[in-house]
């Protein structure tokens, strides 16, 4: 490194290492269970310059300078073997005003990664991590790339915001009372009708949903601007990651049902699909 200046101490630099469908497919790696391709959903419009690859060097950190510097010395580091196919950007605020750890919010205002499983945890094991094989420690990492629709999503109530998502946008708690951490009440009815609505986000991936099955999600924000012949053009969305186990029983069959009748769907769409094996650390 010759300018390892650049890289500021204490700036909690991760750098996660993954491999693609492609390398495993070709006998270079051990075979995993329940690895293979994202299917296309219903309501994805996946482009090709967001989706695939064969090796995933996610970096992540405090300081934007000291990433900036990893990625790029990183990816010149792997010049004689790789070439970039895609590079995301994003940001994720998960301390509040104090610096104490909040679950954080995506551009819509929402809490978002409550209920996740909680790092240390039995219920993080099971979900998380490859238990035996030579894949043991490691686990598998959903990445895609969410375009939130921003102005039409302003266009509607906090009421209207809240059946869509099951949850208050302000506390995140769930509409059927309580607070973040607390579990929604999916059997709760107000007024003969059911409080959290049978297409509500929290409904649709809530594991009494889904047989039971969770996945551990984190997100970062992004935003994009462009300039075209129409003016200033700005994307604005979600890089959402799921770390499960088995990405075919977890994480494609919740998403599935997410994609069959999720209220969210109206705002959100899918342009980038990658599904990587993450390395054992």
């Amino acid at each position: 490194d010759t300018t390892p200046w650049l890289a500021t101490a204490g700036a909690d630099l991760t750098v996660t290492v993954g491999v693609g469908p492609g390398p495993v497919r070709a006998g270079l790696l051990p075979g995993l269970a329940g690895f293979e391709e994202i299917p296309p959903m219903r309501h994805d419009r996946l482009e090709e310059r967001w989706s695939g690859g064969d090796l995933l060097v996610s970096v992540g950190g405090r300081d934007g300078t000291t990433v900036a510097h990893a990625v790029r010395r990183l990816v010149a580091d792997a010049d004689p073997f790789a070439r970039p196919r895609w590079s995301q950007h994003g940001s994720w605020n998960g301390l509040d005003g104090q610096q104490r750890p909040v679950t954080g919010r995506n551009l819509f205002g929402q809490v978002d990664g409550s209920r996740n499983p909680r790092p240390g945890t039995d219920v993080f094991d099971q979900t998380v991590w490859v238990r035996s094989g030579p894949w043991a420690g490691g686990t598998t990492l959903a990445v895609r790339r969410i375009r939130m629709d921003l102005d039409t999503w302003d266009e509607l109530t906090r009421d209207e915001q809240e059946r869509s998502t099951g949850r208050d946008l302000v506390a995140g708690a769930p509409l059927t009372g309580g607070v973040e951490t607390d579990d929604v009440d999916l059997r709760a009815r107000a007024h003969g009708r059911p409080v959290v609505a049978p297409d509500a986000h929290v409904r649709r991936s809530h594991p009494a949903s889904n047989q039971g099955r969770r996945i551990f999600r984190k997100g970062a924000n992004y935003t994009v601007e462009e300039w075209t012949e129409r003016g200033l053009v700005v994307e604005a969305g979600l890089l959402f990651q799921s770390f499960q186990a088995d990405l075919t029983d977890q994480f494609v069959r919740v998403q599935r049902s997410v994609d069959e009748l999720d209220a969210l769907n109206e705002w959100t769409t899918a342009i980038g699909s990658a599904a990587f094996a993450i390395l054992p650390g």
